[in-house]
């Protein structure tokens, strides 16, 4: 088996770590800091998360669209599944949570900081399905 698969499902599994973390910690202690600190907290927290999710997510990604050409013939429901679950993932990531990101950066928002958190929910079950699903996909349940 080529190493392909692998990375894919590693970069997956990293993800849901981190979201979970983002979804449980990260994004609830956003309404913790000092309304006159949150534009520097806020960017600071972007541009260290950035390093945390963007390669990773591309990583994911890019094997996931190259297992979908290379698989074409023994194509699963379950990895059928988990590559729509990214395209959930990163329509939620640029027209949901981008957009609450960029009026957060000019200070709390409590609608903004509570439909990142509410709608971050999409993002974690999604990530937390495909991993199920690229384990079974994986352990030859297809």
């Amino acid at each position: 088996m080529s190493i392909l698969p692998w990375v894919h499902i590693l970069a997956t599994l990293y993800m849901v770590g981190l979201v979970w973390f983002v979804q449980l910690v990260q994004y609830p202690l956003f309404a913790s800091v000092d309304p006159g600190s949150f534009p520097d907290y806020h960017s600071s927290y972007l541009e260290k998360t950035r390093w945390a999710i963007a390669p990773m997510m591309l990583i994911e990604l890019g094997t996931g669209l190259w297992l979908a050409l290379q698989l074409r013939s023994d194509f699963s429901w379950a990895l059928a599944i988990s590559l729509v679950l990214i395209v959930v993932v990163w329509l939620v990531t640029f027209f949901v949570s981008v957009p609450q990101h960029a009026i957060l950066e000019r200070g709390f928002d409590e609608k903004a900081w509570r439909t990142l958190l509410d709608t971050n929910w999409i993002r974690t079950i999604a990530w937390s399905a495909r991993a199920v699903l690229l384990l079974l996909w994986m352990s030859g349940s297809r």
